[in-house]
């Protein structure tokens, strides 16, 4: 009768427990939490009262009445196995042993709400909690002082503050758990060492996973999705590594940080991680240093992908950061660093961010941002505002600014930048655009072709260096310099661009050595009112122009600058035109011909190429053996590296009075006479033979191929042949020769003769047998 009450009382303790849990959180959640609660009633446990262990001989005492399985050792840990305890108080509270013991199977729970800590483990050295579920308490499991302890497939739900709770304990494992619906989140204080590995924590409403003042950290492969604050936070932490994790949508009841949040710490790996649609950020570093951030996936992030500050020598590599920033006002980045020193960010893709791919503000000084794809992002592939000593190298950039003031590289206020090596392509507005106070700008051998504007712009400041740029296709100029100081501009390439090289109000300019050509509206236009501008250096050289006449100087447009040291981009005269015969080999003509940045150049015969070769921009050379006999017309085209080209025309008559000569020389033949005559004769020509001939039709024919053979029988004697060969250009080759014709020798009769003395001595010795054999009858 008492046990059917406890049950009684038991079961309606459980409805109240679903009943006041169903009355919290959103319903989706809810009916998640209403499942794993109900799962446990198909696990048959039992009923015990709230456990308490003091010490270790408490914990031997309570054995040899509980009769627990083990003895405490570390070979046979105590095995407190399989209760329902269900208590407003701590339902298991261990303090103070050394013993080895283990939790599991059991069902923690609470009568009224959430209460005390469920499990309270404190100065327990060798502890281990295993597939338990715990609800309803303040704590679900709190360990303090307990090196070593693991946590392990245990389910937490609906208890009220801190999930897990781990303090002092070094060595911690938690690994394998579910902790969902709960009111704060897993807090770990003063603990290294720590493995958090392969848990699901969701829908808590606070971190899913806080950790303070705790070193060495390793957490690997965790699912930590829809919490209500940050997904995880790293507090004064160092030597964490985070690998593998999936980390999303997280931060929707809090102004949050994101999905990882790091502060105040060192030396963290960030790694191979999933950090995607988090509120803000999605890895955010705060006064964090040395870190290696490295081949994460962080994308759909409401504010910035990754996000820097004060976060020195962090390198941040192999990354993509996409669709980050979408959120109102749109201002935000892939990757954002400020007050940050020493950063490598290198080879990640960073595309289709809100405001920019990879953006510097603030003191971001003394930072490489080197080999990576950045494309796509709506206003600037890279932003820096007061950011000094910054190189960027060998990065494809490309499809930025989805509107008129975007840009493939935008620096503002911004000293000491080294740009190198980069391709700038299809960006809004302008590939390179310096703006402010920028001295000592450094803009060298980089690829920049079809922006909306302009390919450099350079704006209020200076000193600069463009140097050994590539620089066309771009809508208005290949370089726009204005109000500005001290631009050194050499030996760049520019062509088709709208115009291709415009300085205004500016000074101190000086523009020599480039290749600057084939702009559709002007190659250059000085309208400084500064003056001081040099279009050449003081004793050359000058620019190379494709429309300079070869004569004089050459003006720049307004009439008030000049190149003194001109030449053209692309030069070529006409070779004298050559006769020669056609057997003889090594004929070439010489053609004078000059480009600073040559391609390559092709020769037509009778407008049939011939041949393409590179080019080195001197004298061309051209072999021209093997062309027909008669007269060529030879057409020269040489090409300039933008594509653009230039020809000239010769000739060429190729003559041939050279005869066939003999593969084989014909010699004289003999035959018997009643035999047929067959003789191949064998001539070759370079032009081809036209022709083969003999002196003797009546006797004799000769075929197209050179085949002599005889048209009537032939009689007893000599008979003298005359062979001539004709080439296409009536060339002749003779020879003679002679055809013997001999009588047959008579005939051997010696077989025969032996044949029939054979056949008579055979008869002989039959006759002789048939005699003997009569005789002897």
């Amino acid at each position: 009768m008492v046990m059917k009450e406890e049950k009684i009382l038991f079961l309606f303790c459980i409805i109240l427990l679903v009943s006041l849990a169903s009355s919290v959180g959103h319903s989706e959640d809810k009916y998640k939490t209403e499942q794993k609660v109900d799962s446990q009633f198909n696990i048959s446990y039992i009923e015990h009262s709230r456990i308490e262990i003091k010490n270790d001989t408490d914990f031997a005492y309570q054995d040899s009445i509980e009769g627990w399985d083990g003895n405490g050792s570390a070979v046979a840990p105590y095995i407190i196995e399989g209760y329902n305890i269900t208590d407003d108080q701590m339902c298991i509270y261990i303090h103070d042993v050394t013993a080895y013991f283990t939790i599991r199977n059991c069902f923690i729970n609470s009568s009224t709400g959430p209460s005390d800590p469920g499990i309270y483990l404190y100065n327990a050295s060798h502890a281990r909690i295993e597939n338990t579920f715990v609800t309803w308490h303040t704590y679900a499991i709190y360990a303090q002082d307990c090196p070593d302890v693991v946590i392990d497939g245990c389910t937490i739900t609906e208890s009220f503050a801190n999930t897990i709770w781990i303090i002092s304990s070094d060595r911690a494992v938690l690994s394998n758990c579910e902790v969902f619906n709960n009111g704060f989140r897993i807090y770990i204080q003063s603990s290294d060492y720590v493995t958090i590995n392969n848990n699901e924590i969701h829908d808590n409403y606070w971190q899913g996973l806080m950790i303070e003042t705790s070193d060495f950290l390793n957490i690997t492969s965790n699912t930590i999705e829809s919490n209500g604050d940050d997904g995880i936070s790293l507090y004064r932490c160092n030597n964490a590594t985070l690998y593998d994790n999936d980390i999303r949508e997280n931060g929707y009841e809090f102004w949050c940080e994101g999905g990882l949040y790091i502060t105040e710490g060192s030396n963290h790996l960030i790694e191979a991680n999933r950090v995607w649609n988090n509120s803000h950020v999605g890895i955010y570093l705060e006064d964090s240093l040395n870190n290696q951030v490295k081949d994460n996936q962080v994308f759909d992030n409401t504010f910035d992908g990754i996000f820097g500050q004060w976060a020195d020598n962090t390198n941040i590599t192999g990354n993509v950061a996409s669709g980050n920033g979408w959120l109102a006002p749109y201002i935000y980045s892939g990757i954002f660093i400020q007050q940050t020193l020493g950063c490598l960010i290198e080879n990640n893709q960073v595309w289709n961010n809100s405001y920019s791919g990879i953006r510097l503000d603030t003191d971001a000084d003394f930072n490489q941002i080197k080999d990576n794809q950045i494309f796509n992002n709506s206003q600037y592939g890279i932003n820096a505002d007061d950011s000094w000593y910054i190189n960027v190298t060998g990065n494809d950039i490309w499809g930025n600014g989805w509107e008129e003031s975007g840009a493939g590289i935008y620096v503002y206020d911004s000293r000491v930048w080294l740009i190198e090596d980069n391709q700038v392509s299809n960006n809004t507005e302008s590939g390179i655009h310096f703006e402010g106070n920028n001295p000592n700008g450094t803009i060298i051998e980089n690829r920049i072709w079809n922006n909306s504007r302009d390919g450099i712009h350079l704006a209020n400041g200076g000193p600069f260096l463009v140097h050994s740029n590539t620089i066309h296709d771009n809508k208005d100029h290949g370089i726009y310099v204005t109000l500005d100081e001290y631009a050194d501009i050499t030996d760049n390439i520019i062509y088709d661009n709208a115009i291709g090289v415009e300085i205004e109000h500016s000074t101190g300019s000086r523009i020599c050595g480039n290749d600057i050509g084939w702009n559709s509206i002007d190659n250059a236009i000085d309208g400084s009112s500064f003056g001081d501008i040099s279009w050449h250096n003081s004793t050359g050289p000058g620019n190379h122009w494709s429309d300079y006449s070869g004569q004089g100087n050459y003006t720049i447009t307004t009439g008030i600058a000049y190149d003194l040291f001109p030449e053209k981009s692309l030069d070529l005269n006409a070779s004298s035109s050559i006769t020669f015969e056609l057997s003889e080999t090594g004929n070439t003509m010489v053609w004078p011909a000059y480009a600073l940045n040559p391609s390559h150049f092709e020769v037509y015969a009778s407008d049939s190429l011939l041949y393409s070769e590179p080019w080195d921009g001197t004298y061309i050379e051209t072999n021209l053996d093997g062309l027909p006999v008669g007269y060529n017309e030879i057409m020269l085209i040489a090409y300039h590296i933008s594509g653009h080209s230039i020809n000239a025309s010769s000739s060429v008559t190729v003559t041939d009075t050279t005869g066939p000569s003999w593969v084989t020389i014909p010699t004289d033949q003999e035959i018997t006479v009643g035999e047929s005559f067959s003789y191949q004769v064998i001539a070759s020509d370079l032009s081809g033979i036209g022709s083969y001939s003999l002196n003797d039709t009546v006797h004799f024919q000769i075929s197209a191929m050179g085949l002599i053979t005889n048209t009537v029988p032939l009689e007893i004697g000599i008979y003298g042949l005359q062979i001539t060969i004709v080439d296409i250009y009536g060339n002749e080759l003779t020879a003679a020769i002679t055809v013997t014709v001999i009588a047959a020798p008579p005939s051997d009769m010696t077989p025969y003769l032996i044949l029939a003395v054979g056949v008579g001595a055979i008869i002989i010795v039959l006759a002789l047998v048939i005699f003997m054999k009569k005789q002897t009858r």
